[in-house]
């Protein structure tokens, strides 16, 4: 069955509220942001490989990103759409040097915030000037953007 990029937005978008953990990966244990990239695409049977080598609370931002090269595909930040993931940079240290999180429609994400030890939807506006990267999941379809 094949799956697109709204799919994969609707799925990140129902653990709304699921707590924070730090490596968590399911939604009755808790994520963290890395597991919220990889719990919504083993939900639609996409195959996206597991990695735990970083820390989380001062990660190197390399390492996220060299990761999301490896197994995801890059887009330019203009193609960002529902579907796509985030790759940002925070300045407050509870969010350290990396973030992901999942664009949805309507110009929203979902991540795991830090202070609310949760996932929530926040604008996505919220990446402004933090925006390091934008990669889309290449067993998806994508069309158009928002």
């Amino acid at each position: 069955m094949s799956h697109t990029g709204h799919d994969y937005a609707r799925e990140a978008a129902s653990y709304e509220g699921v707590r924070y953990k730090t490596y968590g990966r399911s939604r009755q244990t808790g994520l963290d942001c890395f597991g919220l990239v990889l719990a919504p695409a083993w939900g639609l049977g996409i195959d996206l490989p597991d990695f735990r080598d970083y820390d989380p609370r001062c990660p190197d931002p390399s390492v996220v990103l060299s990761r999301c090269r490896e197994h995801l595909l890059e887009v330019p930040f203009e193609d960002a759409g529902a579907g796509c993931i985030a790759v940002s940079q925070w300045d407050n240290q509870l969010a350290g040097a990396r973030h992901l999180s999942v664009l949805l429609p309507g110009e929203r994400m979902v991540h795991v915030d830090a202070i609310r030890r949760r996932v929530t939807r926040v604008p996505a506006g919220w990446l402004e000037g933090k925006l390091r990267g934008v990669f889309r999941i290449p067993a998806l379809e994508y069309g158009g953007s928002w």
